[in-house]
């Protein structure tokens, strides 16, 4: 008679404590997500201010500037595009500049 006892009330509690953990798992997702968003955010602005001191130099000449952005875009593991203030995409690491579409848009 004991052990019913115990099983209905560890029973009743696993029950609360699941009921619990679901609830808290489930409100807090979205704020992990937002904050993963808002990090990568940031990681990607910094990458681009950096890039851009390292490109903004070799902007004259366009065989170094691919050259270039291959090698830096390996590098990172990211892919990398360099636009015009027009959206003419001069380099990428990943495909041909003079296939893609005017970037002004993005």
């Amino acid at each position: 008679m004991k052990k019913t006892i115990f099983l209905k009330i560890f029973t009743g509690y696993l029950f609360i404590a699941l009921t619990i953990s679901i609830l808290v798992l489930s409100l807090s997702f979205q704020s992990i997500r937002n904050h993963h968003i808002e990090n990568t955010a940031e990681s990607l602005t910094l990458l681009t201010v950096a890039a851009n001191k390292l490109i903004a130099p070799q902007l004259d000449n366009k065989a170094d500037i691919a050259q270039f952005t291959q090698d830096l875009g390996k590098d990172l593991g990211a892919r990398i595009t360099v636009v015009k203030n027009d959206g003419t995409v001069i380099a990428d690491s990943e495909e041909d500049p003079a296939q893609m579409e005017n970037h002004l848009g993005r």
